[in-house]
């Protein structure tokens, strides 16, 4: 009885008996594959320590914070750390803070260009280029370094000022994830990170 040969499916649906493609790329096939499969594991155990991990520190700190009578810290913005006694490992749980724009931001823009057509011939091009520069979007959002790199110009125009007022109105934030580094310190006395990424290995 004649061995049926497998199929391989290319990227544009079509089906391929092996026996018409080379030897290489049927290896490379193979080794994708099993490198996804064992990729995709060690990012569900990280996953799984991370969440472990996180669940037990935020119970330390907040028997920490019950024991001491403190309800709220008020410059922590949700992040602490914990550390052995000897201080040689500490952990970092920390909160990026994610800040958008509500519609006052268009607002702001259109203060911004009435301030620049009132320039006409004293128009400044690099200021011109570098307040457009800052209102260009990427993928449908602001880049938020820029906008709030325009707070950093010294423009005393009310209409300038008014247009810095609307950002700030503007400015909405929220917490959207959290961050957990470990550290041990080294012989020299200095931290060295856990690596934990695997593009930083």
């Amino acid at each position: 009885m004649r061995k049926t040969s497998k199929i391989y499916t290319d990227h544009r649906g079509n089906q391929i008996p092996a026996a018409y493609l080379h030897k290489t790329d049927r290896e490379k096939h193979a080794k994708a594959q099993k490198f996804y499969h064992q990729a995709l594991k060690l990012s569900e155990r990280l996953n799984n320590f991370k969440t472990d991990l996180l669940q037990e520190c935020d119970k330390l700190h907040h028997q920490l914070l019950d024991e001491n009578l403190i309800t709220q810290r008020s410059n922590s913005r949700g992040g602490y750390s914990i550390s052995t006694i000897d201080k040689e490992i500490k952990i970092e749980v920390s909160v990026s803070e994610r800040i958008h724009f509500d519609e006052r931001i268009e607002m702001a823009q259109e203060k911004i260009n009435e301030y620049l057509n009132e320039l006409t011939a004293g128009v400044n091009d690099e200021l011109t280029q570098l307040i457009n520069h800052a209102f260009t979007t990427s993928k449908g959002s602001l880049d938020t370094k820029r906008v709030m790199g325009l707070f950093r110009l010294t423009i005393n125009h009310p209409k300038w000022q008014q247009a810095m007022e609307l950002i700030k109105q503007s400015i909405q934030s929220d917490y959207s994830k959290r961050y957990v580094r470990i550290w041990k310190r080294n012989n020299n006395g200095q931290y060295e990170a856990v690596k934990l990424d695997f593009a930083s290995l």
